[in-house]
């Protein structure tokens, strides 16, 4: 999959022919044939061509707009066949407590065993006590995962996991110091604003792979329908979390690939990556997804719950996502 990534404040995004143009104060910056790109993502303030817009369409390119601070504003997905038997399941089977429980289990469950599978590779031994306490947790919160009766003690087991999993996280940094413990809105530290774009960036591909199919992407199980929240894209993005996003934070702080001088600290905002930093993160990002396979081991795992809920296999297994 072709990405295009515009971080450049102040472009201008048009078409000349069949390709796309990105320019800044009449100056080409980079130019591209439409066929060769799948997805174009525009962060900040980039403006887009009624007649660019149209042949993003016209091409079945996928465009998402996000703000500076990394959040996703929106996106423009082209018109695709949509297969309303699909919706019809979900919404049958998100009224299905048993069903929905047993979704929700098999998410949760994933989602603690590659956390689990990220703490056993730290290849230190500072803080392996922490480590370990933190794996033993984890793996009585998964066989309690089993004996859940409810969703909302499934959830409770998950919150648990998480406290647990990002006690240790810091052990996994050569600098500690550059987490200050899990925030969300907004991040207050270098780590967690790496952690909370990268899973924006993976829910606004698996919203895009969801759509495509045909499924409703806010019609969720572990997560609740809440109004403009993609409920069923943050489901299937929970296994991801540790063994891609968290992973490559790691890589990218422990190799100095970002440093904290890449980061710019807003109070509203917290934190958020430079123009030189954010280049850098994309070109990691666009590498470690490819060498993983990620986006193929998505659309498999949206192809996978369109095969269940069509009665065409059975319910899988909870997997560990190994990346490299």
């Amino acid at each position: 999959m072709s990405v295009l990534y515009i971080t450049e404040q102040g472009t201008n995004l048009r078409k000349t022919g069949h390709r796309l143009v990105v320019e800044k104060n009449g100056q080409e910056l980079t130019e591209v044939e439409c066929f060769r790109v799948e997805a174009i993502l525009i962060y900040g303030n980039v403006q887009v061509t009624t007649q660019a817009l149209t042949e993003i369409l016209r091409n079945g390119i996928e465009l998402a707009f996000l703000s500076e601070d990394g959040s996703l504003k929106g996106q423009l997905t082209p018109p695709l066949p949509k297969n309303i038997l699909i919706r019809v399941k979900q919404y049958e089977t998100c009224n299905n407590q048993d069903f929905v429980l047993k979704q929700a289990k098999f998410i949760v469950q994933t989602k603690i065993g590659n956390g689990l599978e990220l703490l056993k590779q730290a290849d230190w031994d500072r803080a392996e006590d922490i480590r370990k306490s933190a794996r033993h947790e984890l793996h009585d919160l998964l066989l309690r995962s089993n004996q859940c009766s409810s969703l909302q003690s499934l959830v409770g087991v998950e919150g648990a996991a998480a406290q647990a999993y990002f006690t240790a996280f810091p052990s996994l940094l050569k600098d500690p110091g550059l987490f200050q413990g899990r925030s969300r809105r907004p991040p207050r530290d270098p780590v967690n604003a790496v952690l909370s774009f990268g899973y924006v960036l993976l829910v606004s591909q698996l919203q895009s792979l969801l759509d495509a199919v045909g499924f409703d992407p806010y019609m969720g199980y572990l997560h609740s329908v809440s109004y403009g929240r993609p409920s069923l894209a943050l489901d299937l993005v929970e296994p991801y979390r540790a063994p891609v996003v968290d992973r490559l934070a790691v890589r990218l702080f422990n190799l100095k690939i970002l440093q904290p001088h890449d980061f710019e600290e807003n109070e509203e905002r917290g934190f958020r990556l430079r123009p030189e930093g954010l280049k850098r993160f994309f070109a990691e990002w666009e590498q470690f997804l490819g060498r993983n396979e990620v986006r193929r081991a998505m659309q498999k795992q949206v192809d996978t719950l369109s095969q269940v809920l069509k009665g065409e296999r059975d319910f899988p297994e909870h997997f560990i996502f190994k990346a490299d």
